[in-house]
């Protein structure tokens, strides 16, 4: 979950008028202090056993938070059976992004 939460972090705007995203922020200081841009990021290892859960979320998610109907919708047209465990994942990445999206993490 960290490794999700940094990348919506990442992708979140950095504040007040600017349009600029957390990544180009940093991308910006990187070029400054002449490093690799990478290294600021600081996102946390992935356990490759579930990064498809997070392909899936990136896949479904829209502007508003996940319906269930979504979700059922999607697998059925990608002919997936959502176990309750992978249904849970995906909501709890769906709230992370929302959460971070508004500024509540």
């Amino acid at each position: 979950m960290e490794f999700a939460k940094r990348h919506f972090w990442l992708g979140s705007l950095v504040g007040g008028e600017s349009k600029q995203t957390q990544r180009e922020a940093l991308d910006k200081v990187a070029e400054f202090k002449k490093c690799k841009p990478s290294e600021l990021y600081k996102i946390p290892k992935v356990d490759f056993r579930f990064i498809y859960l997070f392909n899936w979320f990136l896949e479904i998610k829209g502007q508003d938070p996940l319906q269930f109907s979504e979700i059922l919708a999607w697998s059925k047209l990608r002919g997936f059976k959502i176990k309750r465990r992978e249904l849970s994942a995906l909501l709890q990445l769906d709230s992370a992004f929302y959460n971070i999206r508004n500024g509540n993490d």
